[in-house]
């Protein structure tokens, strides 16, 4: 049980945040977070296994389309930013943003469609196998498909 509400406390050194789960485990999440404002690194309680696990993440800017009051396509002007990257290590701790093991999972996520839809997904194993899932929309956003990993497709259309 929490020990307070989900409330941010500052921890020693200031430039970490610790929210409290579980009074024996605190989550530490990084205050100085990348340029678009979103956390950059999650790191988890100790395991039973004494494995600190850590989510690392990417962000980027992207730009969405839309037609304009003279029907032309057009960018946006300001970007949204999203989450393009996502890494962690399966049994092993990680060490300035390296697994320790050499057993990193890469999920890395594609925005092809003028509305910044999530459109495709890789990840990517220790072994260097990767799996694609891509995801298609009808016109009004609505996701209708999704191809599985099994397809062994190389890029979303």
């Amino acid at each position: 049980m929490p020990t307070s509400p989900m409330t941010v406390q500052p921890c020693i050194p200031t430039t970490w945040k610790t929210v409290w789960l579980h009074p024996q485990a605190p989550l530490l999440l990084p205050s100085n977070t990348t340029q678009s404002g979103q956390v950059s690194i999650i790191t988890y309680p100790a395991n039973r296994n004494g494995l600190r696990p850590e989510t690392r993440y990417t962000y980027a800017p992207k730009y969405a389309n839309y037609y304009n009051l003279s029907g032309v396509k057009t960018q946006a002007s300001t970007p949204v930013w999203l989450k393009t990257e996502e890494k962690y290590c399966i049994n092993s701790n990680a060490f300035n943003g390296v697994c320790a093991g050499n057993d990193e999972v890469i999920t890395r996520y594609e925005y092809q469609h003028d509305n910044l839809h999530l459109t495709g997904m890789t990840v990517t194993d220790n072994t260097g196998k990767t799996l694609r899932t891509c995801y298609q929309y009808d016109i009004y956003g609505n996701r209708i498909g999704e191809t599985q990993p099994n397809a062994n497709l190389t890029s979303c259309n």
